[in-house]
């Protein structure tokens, strides 16, 4: 079984992201501390995710 998924930095980006989707969930609270967390979570995973994504695409491009 191949794990080397795990050491990827955008995979724990990607748990966090789920993580803030859960605190962002109503079943799971309504403490306006935890959905602040939750959305501002989701964005910096979204965004290192993004910018990652987009350097990898330039290092392939660069190497052709």
């Amino acid at each position: 079984m191949n794990l080397e998924f795990l050491k990827s930095n955008r995979f724990w980006a990607g748990v966090v992201g789920s993580l803030s989707a859960v605190l962002i969930a109503p079943d799971f609270t309504t403490n306006p501390w935890f959905v602040s967390l939750g959305k501002f979570l989701g964005l910096l995973a979204s965004v290192f995710i993004g910018i990652r994504t987009v350097d990898r695409l330039g290092e392939k491009i660069g190497k052709k």
